[in-house]
């Protein structure tokens, strides 16, 4: 990842507008039901990388400083609603142990080698139902949210689009652009430890690391 990008097109990226339609989707979160509850997040997700990997966005200084704070926003927002998420799936959970009631799941092969998952679950010919007691249930929609925490291929956040795995990309960006004198100096109050003795805590990577804690504190 080069710390100083080849120069683009003049013309403004959307960085600014995606990440505050992403925050308003995740602010107008009604509910956290699995799985309707996976859509805004992915978006999110997606804005996150997007606006991560944003060459645009480097050219100049108030657009590298809204880059990074609002994409530590972004992350922060996430996390908390990833955690409300998985809040939500345990009390369903308990509801339906409480009442002895099962969800049904249709469920398809999304396998490469068969390749027949087209559309949906329900034209796939290899798809069949289940019904999920309540622990059934509850294993299967926080294993199906670990993978947007820490990724469905486990924790290679290299090369993740997991929260995890942005948070670690967004790390090892800012620690290139720590290490390079130019870029250093262009953003000199954005990145400085707020704690001088700390030289881990940077103000940059503030937002993105209460994030990681959240995330963390779900013990996935």
């Amino acid at each position: 990842m080069s710390p100083l990008p080849a120069p683009v097109s003049a013309l403004p990226c959307a960085c600014l507008s995606n990440i505050y339609l992403a925050l308003y989707n995740l602010q107008s979160m009604k509910d956290y039901d699995f799985p309707s509850c996976l859509t805004p997040l992915r978006a999110a997700l997606v804005t996150a990388g997007e606006v991560l990997d944003c060459a645009k966005c480097l050219h100049e200084r108030l657009s590298i400083v809204q880059n990074v704070f609002l994409l530590g926003t972004l992350l922060l927002g996430i996390a908390d609603r990833l955690q409300k998420a998985m809040e939500s799936i345990k009390t369903e959970a308990v509801g339906l142990e409480r009442s002895g009631m099962t969800k049904k799941f249709h469920l398809g092969n999304a396998s490469a080698e068969t390749s027949c998952f087209q559309g949906s679950a329900l034209t796939c010919p290899e798809s069949f139902c289940v019904d999920l007691d309540a622990q059934e249930w509850r294993h299967f929609a926080v294993k199906a949210l670990k993978a947007e925490v820490v990724g469905a291929q486990g924790p290679n956040l290299a090369t993740s689009t997991s929260l995890l795995g942005v948070i670690s990309r967004m790390e090892e960006r800012q620690a290139i652009w720590h290490a390079n004198q130019m870029f250093r100096e262009c953003i000199m109050r954005t990145h400085e430890p707020h704690d001088p003795h700390n030289a881990e805590e940077f103000v940059c990577l503030r937002l993105a690391r209460e994030a990681k804690v959240i995330a963390q504190s779900m013990n996935l």
